[in-house]
């Protein structure tokens, strides 16, 4: 769900960049029994609406995402969405540890 989570961000600032309705893109998911979640179409509320009801903490995530990358690591894995993912995290903990996931989206944007 966290990797997820920053596929959200990511996508949520295409629509953006292209003028493309979030909404609109919201309502595709929607109508696509295999892309439909109930809990991205919550995150994507939430990143539109800059609200962060926390329901999975920004400091929990990283910890677990570090946790992962321990055991991937001692697998010798290669896993470059999973750094990618720790990235962005990490960055967020900074103005968002308590926030929920979602508040990557905050972190994200700001970059532009």
């Amino acid at each position: 769900m966290i990797v997820t989570t920053a596929v959200l961000v990511e996508t949520l600032r295409v629509c953006e960049a292209t003028g493309l309705d979030p909404r609109a893109f919201e309502e595709y998911l929607r109508g696509s029994p295999p892309l439909e979640m109930s809990y991205a179409l919550g995150k994507l509320a939430e990143m539109r609406e800059h609200d962060y009801p926390v329901g999975f903490p920004v400091r929990l995530a990283a910890k677990d995402l570090r946790l992962v990358s321990e055991v991937s690591r001692h697998a010798a894995l290669n896993a470059p969405l999973l750094d990618a993912t720790i990235e962005r995290f990490t960055e967020t903990m900074a103005a968002h540890a308590d926030d929920d996931v979602a508040a990557v989206y905050e972190v994200v944007s700001a970059k532009r």
